[in-house]
């Protein structure tokens, strides 16, 4: 296992996903949570990072508490109707004299900066002070392993009555080294040991269910979804990040990204192959057929709908599998090709107009 002092020498490829894959998500987040908070009369929304790390990594990458400053920064200088507050959590000494000092500048910006030293489970109380019940919060958990995620005190953030929205980074691959020695950790970091039962048949699979099933009942999600972060498109998962939340838009957000990381490994693995040999150009009519044949298979039961719920019905069943974008101009496909009738007199928006599926 790498140390945590050597882990924050370079930002190595599979993070630099999960932070951009972050850094994309917390300003769209603000001004959809934002102009809902302001509707209540509320204007704050907070980033809770619960294993902060000392900022930066040693050859100058941004880490999580410093894309979030500066997603906190980027809001402040737009002088929206709303601002961010930042809550980050290091237990390590060395790398919390570090989070002071990386996020200093900020905080003399005017951004609203909470740096809390100690262990995240011990600490949450103090978040929840500064945090109250009601504001918006992004909450992002990075434990370096499995033993310091504490479920029991992840409950008591996501179990709040204000807005929340999950990115947890699910370290599976120390699961299995676990099992056998200390499989109270994974207990503990899933909130329930009804994994043990079905671990010989179902592996991992059991334990993220477990994990699933009590983030959905906590913090009263709309779904939980998972992304297994890689930096090679064949690779094994070096980890994966959960995603949880009550509000569809989430889901739709993070789907497009993630979709557009997938395209970008494709890529990737294309050029390194070409390398080495003659390759056909590189098409997806396989996938643009099966994504048809999904929303075929879904107007058999909807046969009246709209585009909108054909979006919502792609993105939470097959979540992370086609971009937004693709899934409308599939329909604009079947609409031309009569598969799908549109009314002509309609004069409303694509995304609302009642849609009938043709047989």
């Amino acid at each position: 296992m790498v140390r945590t002092s050597l882990f924050f020498e370079r930002l190595r490829d599979h993070s630099e996903i999960k932070l951009r894959i972050l850094s994309k998500f917390a300003v769209p987040w603000a001004a959809k949570l934002g102009y809902k908070a302001g509707l209540r009369g509320g204007r704050k929304l907070w980033y809770v990072d619960g294993f902060a790390g000392p900022g930066r990594y040693g050859d100058g990458s941004a880490g999580s508490p410093i894309i979030g400053a500066g997603c906190a920064l980027e809001i402040l200088g737009k002088r929206r109707g709303y601002v961010l507050g930042c809550v980050n959590v290091e237990r390590n000494a060395r790398l919390f004299a570090s989070l002071e000092r990386e996020t200093a500048p900020h905080r003399a910006r005017g951004v609203e900066i909470h740096n809390l030293h100690g262990d995240f489970s011990a600490r949450v109380p103090d978040i929840l002070k500064i945090i109250g019940r009601h504001d918006p919060a992004l909450v992002f958990i990075d434990p370096f392993g499995i033993k310091p995620l504490v479920y029991a005190a992840l409950r008591n953030l996501i179990a709040r009555p204000g807005e929340v929205d999950l990115m947890l980074v699910f370290q599976s691959r120390a699961v299995s080294r676990l099992v056998t020695e200390h499989p109270e950790y994974v207990t503990g970091a899933v909130g329930a040991d009804d994994w043990l039962g079905q671990w010989h048949s179902r592996g991992v699979q059991a334990v993220y269910d477990t994990l699933k099933r009590n983030l959905i009942s906590d913090g009263r999600f709309r779904a939980v979804e998972r992304y297994g972060v890689r930096s090679e498109k064949a690779a094994a998962p070096r980890y994966h990040m959960v995603i949880g939340s009550r509000s569809y838009h989430a889901f739709e957000l993070t789907n497009d990204m993630i979709c557009q990381e997938e395209r970008h490994l494709d890529q990737k693995t294309y050029a390194r192959l070409a390398q080495a040999s003659f390759l056909p150009e590189v098409n997806g009519l396989a996938s643009q057929q099966e994504l048809v044949n999904a929303i075929l298979t879904y107007g058999r039961t909807h046969p009246r709908t709209t585009r909108r719920d054909i979006l919502e019905h792609i993105v939470l069943t097959h979540w992370a599998t086609w971009h937004t974008g693709d899934v409308k101009r599939a329909v604009s496909g079947l609409i031309h090709a009569g598969r799908i009738t549109r009314p002509g007199d309609s004069k409303g928006h694509i995304d609302s107009d009642p849609l009938r599926f043709e047989w």
